[in-house]
């Protein structure tokens, strides 16, 4: 995330890395909201938040 904290798609990936870590839950649920914001087109993050 350090090399492209700007990047809506860099969070979606972290989101979705963190899928299956219980313990990580309200850091992928951040990361999918940080990706809504900087890609509010990119159907996959929102979806994820829903």
């Amino acid at each position: 995330m350090e090399a492209h904290p700007h990047e809506g798609e860099a969070w979606l990936v972290l989101a979705q890395a963190l899928k299956d870590d219980a313990a990580a839950q309200a850091e992928r649920e951040a990361a999918y909201k940080k990706a809504v914001e900087l890609a509010p087109r990119k159907e996959s993050a929102a979806n994820s938040l829903a």
